[in-house]
């Protein structure tokens, strides 16, 4: 019996002394990993809109924006909006980005990361890839009624309906963001 409180004493106190460890590594990390993600993500934004000068993270937090919008990038002399979209194919976790000029239309989409099927969706990250290219070269230039576009990449329905549904919650964020700069202009006024 005693051995037994002897065993549980000691294990916890191991499990305290890892989770204090793992506590204060994170306390120190945070930022850096933070910091890591956004350039990583400012990267990607200079990947779609190639002239970009700079760009800023708009803080969408009281913007009533879809909930696939994850971020939303300006770039800073007027080019357009770069918006990061969460969605969802034959797997969640489908994540594109897409730039919109400010004339509404599309500059160039990217998908960043997806848990789709090896060999079908998952396939959309490969940008060496030509079938990936020209799918989404498909949407280069294009409105919001995507008039022209390749509506089905390969044999991957699922994933091609995430994407384009990822494609139609950037459009709407994008009049919801003109929308915002035309009342802050008039209140500029």
């Amino acid at each position: 019996m005693r051995k037994n409180i002897k065993s549980v004493l000691v294990l916890t106190i191991i499990c305290l002394v890892v989770s204090c460890t793992l506590a204060v590594i994170n306390f120190f990390t945070a930022d850096i990993i933070k910091n890591t993600e956004q350039k990583a993500a400012f990267e990607e934004c200079y990947n779609l809109i190639t002239d970009a000068q700079s760009f800023t993270n708009i803080d969408i937090s009281s913007l009533n924006l879809d909930e696939m919008i994850t971020n939303v990038y300006k770039e800073e002399t007027g080019k357009g909006f770069v918006f990061r979209i969460n969605s969802s194919g034959f797997e969640d976790g489908l994540i594109v980005m897409c730039a919109i000029d400010m004339d509404g239309k599309i500059i160039n989409t990217k998908v960043i990361q997806s848990n789709e099927t090896p060999g079908y969706g998952k396939e959309l990250e490969d940008l060496t890839n030509e079938t990936t290219k020209t799918f989404l070269d498909s949407y280069i230039g294009k409105d919001s009624s995507l008039s022209g576009v390749i509506d089905k990449y390969s044999n991957a329905s699922r994933t091609s309906e995430g994407f384009r549904k990822a494609i139609n919650a950037a459009f709407k964020a994008f009049n919801q963001m003109k929308a915002v700069e035309a009342k802050e202009g008039v209140a500029n006024e």
